[in-house]
């Protein structure tokens, strides 16, 4: 019986690994604009998905990304909630760049953060 298990295991780990998705834990940087720090989350977790070409940021929806013509670079762009916004992945450094318009402001807010994979 023990030895059915750990077939079994293995198998299930082969089958459902997908190792197109790479999950990223970003940590906060520094604001675009200094005084507006506290409008952004201390950390950020983005999956993407190079199979089917999406990238999620936390909760918000998953979106298709532009790639670069350099392949070093992702961006998406979705309006959730009546708030706008762009997120580019720089796949170099690792950095990330999350600009968002509010409702009721007229220009963009923005933040980096510094990512690595878990």
């Amino acid at each position: 019986m023990k030895y059915l298990l750990t077939i079994i295991s293995f198998m299930s780990v082969n089958v459902f690994a997908d190792f197109n998705i790479t999950t990223l834990d970003c940590d906060f940087e520094l604001t675009k604009q200094a005084d507006k720090s506290y409008m952004f989350d201390k950390k950020l977790s983005v999956r993407v998905d190079e199979k089917n070409k999406e990238m999620r940021v936390n909760l918000l929806p998953v979106s298709p990304y532009i790639q670069s013509k350099s392949d070093e670079d992702y961006e998406i762009g979705f309006v959730f909630n009546k708030n706008t916004y762009i997120v580019a992945l720089s796949r170099v450094g690792l950095l990330l760049s999350f600009d968002r318009k509010l409702k009721s402001d007229e220009e963009f807010l923005g933040a980096f953060y510094r990512c690595k994979i878990i």
